[in-house]
């Protein structure tokens, strides 16, 4: 497999330099120059779909049986797909060691990494996160001594539990608290890779979906869900709902329909940093500074992986649209739907969650159909959002032990500016 970049199919780079660098030479985000004629569907297991998708991708450098090795240990809990009320599908997602979406390509990406990299000095990986990337990131390399994490979250702009997670876990792991938004965070990130004498003193790579090893094995839980669905509903075409912010999701989604998941529609479902719904509307990608929401982790103005969704349809607007629709959300049409789902059928949406329901229903509302069921991507545990929650319904959920045991660590993190001078710095000194 060959990978090429968004900007230029003539830079071409294997697995190991794109799995590395992050970025492609010329600043855009990594593609396959192609992608693999294999029909992933069918399969009984996440650990089987998990195989199949990603051997013609990893190989030569990894071997089918090494990769299942290290999937079996990447992807070591359930990824269901719950009934929740007629015709209505829940994707849960957040039954990993940090409970979101983020543990299935953050422990991927870990294991693909430990089993390629061999130089003797330490790889140092920087991640930016709105509020679950980086949990998911720290608890996939801690403890891996090829490696160190430097997590970049915005000061406030992320849900205290979110916070208290990312700012716990020590080891190799340092969290920055960056006195901006999640684009000045993206922003610092991409800044860094840019930096070729930086890159002459420091080994750098991102575990943000701007990497393909965070970004491709996404495509998997899409996979299974298509799987699972054709087990509860024979020969249906889902239509889908992504909570959207980076829209590495959206992306990776895309991809999975290539290798046979055959749904209907996927639609971006966005809060009110609607960049990407606008585009879908107005036919213009129109970046803009990013706003607070209750959906804090799709809070994103400038989205990285709308490159890779352009680039695969080679610009080609029109195609872009008969795949993916887009609506916008406010935080008020959130609660109210995190309320009224709890009413009609107990179950309790995170604010993202909720956020995927809405936009599903606009889909239907807009489409008809033909009555296919509906799926919705839960990318988080409500407990991470229980201010919100009690907002919406009276009462917190109840709170998994392992997230009410960050709050017994005590919290380590350093303030930074978002100016580019003071990250490099740091990021100088911190290797001598």
């Amino acid at each position: 497999m060959r990978w090429t970049s968004t900007k230029s199919k003539d830079i071409i780079s294997d697995l190991r330099e794109a799995l590395f660098k992050g970025l492609a030479p010329d600043g855009g985000l990594f593609i396959p120059d192609s992608f693999p004629q294999y029909d992933a569907t069918g399969a009984e297991t996440l650990i089987e779909t998990a195989v199949g998708f990603l051997s013609p991708y990893v190989k030569p450098d990894i071997h089918e049986d090494d990769l299942r090795m290290l999937l079996e240990k990447a992807l070591d809990f359930t990824i269901p797909v719950i009934n929740i009320k007629e015709n209505l599908f829940i994707l849960e997602l957040f039954h990993g060691p940090t409970l979101a979406f983020k543990d299935v390509g953050g422990r991927v990406m870990a294991g693909l990494l430990n089993h390629v990299y061999q130089d003797s000095e330490p790889l140092t990986i920087l991640a930016a996160t709105s509020g679950d990337t980086g949990s998911a990131v720290a608890s996939a390399f801690l403890g891996m001594e090829k490696f160190r994490v430097i997590l970049l979250f915005p000061s406030g702009q992320v849900s205290s539990i979110q916070e208290q997670q990312l700012t716990t876990f020590g080891q190799n792991v340092t969290t920055l608290e960056v006195n901006g938004t999640f684009d000045d965070c993206q922003k610092l990130v991409k800044q860094a890779f840019s930096d070729e004498e930086l890159r002459s003193i420091v080994h750098l790579t991102s575990a943000n979906s701007i990497n393909i090893g965070r970004w491709l094995p996404q495509a998997i839980y899409y996979i299974h869900a298509w799987n699972q669905m054709q087990a509860l509903v024979p020969d249906c075409k889902p239509v889908v709902s992504v909570p959207s912010g980076n829209l590495g999701n959206i992306a990776a989604g895309l991809v999975a329909m290539q290798h046979g998941a055959a749904f209907s529609r996927i639609t971006a479902a966005c809060n009110n940093n609607k960049t990407f719904s606008d585009f879908i509307q107005l036919e213009k990608f129109r970046p803009r500074s990013s706003v607070r929401t209750v959906s804090n982790a799709m809070d994103v103005g400038n989205p990285s992986n709308f490159e890779r969704i352009h680039a695969m349809y080679d610009g080609d607007i029109t195609a872009i649209k008969k795949r993916i629709g887009a609506s916008t959300h406010t935080d008020e049409a959130t609660l109210e739907t995190i309320r009224s789902v709890f009413e009609e059928t107990g179950y309790i949406l995170d604010p993202h969650t909720a956020v995927g329901y809405l936009g599903l229903m606009e889909q239907y509302e807009r489409f008809g159909y033909d009555d296919e069921p509906g799926l919705i991507l839960s990318t988080a545990h409500p407990a991470k959002f229980g201010d919100v929650i009690e907002k919406a319904i009276g009462r917190k959920p109840e709170m998994p032990e392992r997230l009410a045991a960050c709050f017994r660590q005590e919290k380590k993190s350093m303030k930074l500016s978002n100016n580019y001078e003071d990250f490099s710095e740091f990021l100088r000194e911190s290797v001598t």
